[in-house]
């Protein structure tokens, strides 16, 4: 009797485990799009630039980027006069909204307390967000918002289901409503797409250079020295492979008697 009841609770396990399974690939189905591939450029100090202050204006004031220092970003960037010294008149008056600090990190307007009150949950760091995710998840994020009047803040995102934030590019971008396609086959697929509906103060294209700024700069943030790194690593391979050419020589110096 006890085997009986053992082997029942294990099938009833089975079958719960393969309908919460069924159910996570029906919902995954809706919003597992595929992603917008963004092409950056670690090197455009003008896109940088354009960036970090769409990122300063719209995104501070729940996120932070907790690992980026303000003089860190502004030497990097060429935020800085002929002389190379920080240009802080102009981090303080545009960039900086949160510290009067160049030595600060980047961090959020709003407190924690708040921010669980306002949200439900604590907006996330957003310094590792690149790396975490990649550009393109972050890229096609940004544009896949859409009405939802039953979420509180009217909006709901594509391949974040039910995110908590509100869409606060929509004055640039404008109103998407989401339509479906349906596709048939051996099995039936319905793939979300986006229609916009209400237009905001930047065209299509100009909002895609908007999100790429953006997207840019916070892969930047994410490993500030990657072009130190990408240099240095291209130094030590031709390094190694001059000394390979002397290792070489030496290997047959050394071996020549013996054969």
């Amino acid at each position: 009797m006890f085997l009986i009841r053992v082997l029942i609770k294990r099938k009833l396990s089975i079958i719960a485990l393969l309908c919460m399974l069924l159910s996570f690939n029906i919902s995954a189905e809706v919003t597992n799009i595929p992603l917008q591939h963004v092409r950056l450029d670690f090197n455009d100090k003008a896109s940088l630039q354009r960036g970090v202050k769409y990122f300063t204006n719209y995104c501070t004031s729940c996120h932070s980027m907790s690992y980026l220092r303000y003089n860190r970003m502004a030497k990097d960037l060429n935020i800085t006069d002929d002389d190379g010294n920080i240009l802080k008149d102009l981090l303080k008056a545009h960039l900086m909204f949160n510290t009067d600090k160049v030595s600060d990190h980047m961090m959020s307007s709003i407190s924690k307390s708040d921010a669980k009150t306002w949200f439900g949950v604590v907006p996330p760091d957003l310094t590792m967000a690149t790396r975490s995710r990649s550009p393109d998840w972050v890229y096609t994020y940004l544009k896949s918002f859409y009405i939802d009047s039953t979420r509180t803040w009217g909006v709901n995102n594509l391949i974040f289901k039910d995110v908590a934030m509100p869409h606060v590019l929509a004055n640039l971008q404008g109103e998407q409503l989401l339509t479906y396609s349906e596709s048939y086959g051996s099995v039936q697929k319905h793939v979300g797409k986006l229609e916009l509906v209400k237009s905001g103060k930047l065209t299509e294209k100009e909002y895609d250079h908007v999100v790429t700024d953006i997207v840019n700069f916070m892969n930047y943030a994410a490993e500030p020295n990657k072009d130190q790194r990408i240099h240095m690593g291209i130094g030590v391979l031709l390094f190694l492979g001059v000394l390979l050419v002397f290792v070489y020589m030496l290997k047959r110096e050394y071996w020549k008697d013996i054969h």
